[in-house]
């Protein structure tokens, strides 16, 4: 019998935890797969809603209202369930780690790929439908684009490491991200513009690394649109690199713990 490799013991661990996570996340309930297409498109409508109550119009300078806002949130939502659902896939897989070789890394790891693969599925096909819908939505950097997304999804990815961790150490800590998730919806500038708030405001909310992800997308798209503050992917990178080396590192340190729950 021929012996395998770790790289390919690796791979086959990833294809078949890869298997089971996305069926399992697209067959869930009915309304799993659909949900995807839906939830964003709920979000657009309730805020251009609320706008209209509020008597605001929905002019953003140098974009389209509602692209800009899709952009938004889309990236979010990609951030968002990167963490929120990838931080819970030890637990959700604890039955695995009977087999010694599939460590707590796996199950995470997959987890938030499968999120990145269909929330960039999901992109493409609005994209789609906006230009179907004559909402022309192209991209003038796609590599600026790509490499934003892909900063974006690092970070929930790194996140989720350490509070994958943090739930096998001290499991009240799961109630934190939850508490968090609403507040940088609204302070990440996925629905209100960052520019039209107050400039001492506006100086503490480009601190939070989702900014500049979220922000380069948009400049990626609009060519007349322009923010009066710095967007640096360098900081939203560091963010990301720092988050994923802790997260790592206690994956190491604490990897007899997670797989002995």
């Amino acid at each position: 019998m021929q012996q395998r490799g770790c790289l390919q013991v690796t791979w086959h661990v990833w294809h078949a935890v890869f298997m089971r996570e996305i069926m399992a996340r697209i067959t869930a309930d009915r309304m799993a797969a659909p949900w995807l297409v839906i939830e964003p498109i709920i979000h657009i409508a309730v805020m251009i809603a609320i706008r209209q109550l509020l008597g605001r119009n929905q002019l953003i300078p140098g974009a389209d209202f509602v692209s800009w806002l899709l952009i938004g949130i889309l990236a979010f939502f990609l951030f968002r369930d990167s963490l929120t659902r990838s931080m819970n896939a030890i637990s959700a897989n604890q039955a695995l780690f009977s087999y010694r070789q599939v460590h707590p890394f796996d199950p995470v790891f997959i987890r938030a790929l499968v999120e990145l693969l269909l929330r960039s599925a999901i992109f493409l096909l609005l994209i789609l439908l906006l230009n179907i819908f004559e909402h022309p939505l192209w991209p003038i950097d796609a590599i600026n684009v790509l490499e934003a997304w892909l900063a974006l999804w690092c970070l929930g990815f790194g996140l989720a490491l350490i509070f994958s961790v943090g739930l096998t150490i001290l499991p009240e800590s799961g109630k934190v991200v939850p508490l968090l998730i609403i507040p940088l919806y609204v302070l990440s500038g996925v629905m209100i513009p960052l520019q039209f708030l107050p400039h001492g405001l506006r100086e503490v909310l480009v601190y939070n690394p989702l900014v500049h992800g979220i922000e380069t997308i948009r400049l990626s798209f609009f060519s007349t649109y322009h923010v009066p503050y710095p967007v640096d992917m360098t900081y939203l990178w560091l963010w990301a690199c720092n988050c994923l080396l802790l997260g790592l590192m206690l994956h190491v340190r604490y990897k007899r713990r997670l797989t002995a729950q």
